[in-house]
């Protein structure tokens, strides 16, 4: 069933007069404001997320970084910055999301040589 707008006020105004016996008014858009944000987290997380190729037999393939990605995650690690932090910048520079693990294989060159 899909709620139209009006139908949505209404709901609010009716559970808010439920809540008055409970909570107070800036307790009730204190807890609105924050499932506000918490929504608009979540949103941003799943726009974030990489959609997943699969192969033929629909398998995830398996992909190296590219070189420019290498030699970004080993400047990044001579500027001190973790493997989340590293991960977390990559994907906001450059697009891509590799994971904690992958930074690690690459700063300990166990990577592959980046040829893709």
């Amino acid at each position: 069933m899909i709620l139209g707008f009006r139908s949505i006020a209404n709901i609010i105004i009716h559970k808010r007069e439920q809540l008055k016996k409970y909570i107070t008014k800036e307790e009730h858009n204190k807890f609105v404001t924050y499932l506000q944000r918490k929504h608009e987290f979540e949103l941003t997380e799943i726009k974030n997320q990489q959609i997943r190729e699969r192969n033929e037999r629909g398998a995830d393939p398996k992909k190296k970084a590219t070189k420019q990605v290498v030699l970004r995650v080993l400047e990044l690690r001579q500027e001190g910055l973790s493997q989340q932090k590293i991960s977390k910048a990559i994907f906001e520079e450059l697009g891509i999301v590799i994971s904690r693990t992958t930074v690690g294989e690459i700063v300990r060159g166990e990577h592959g040589n980046g040829a893709e």
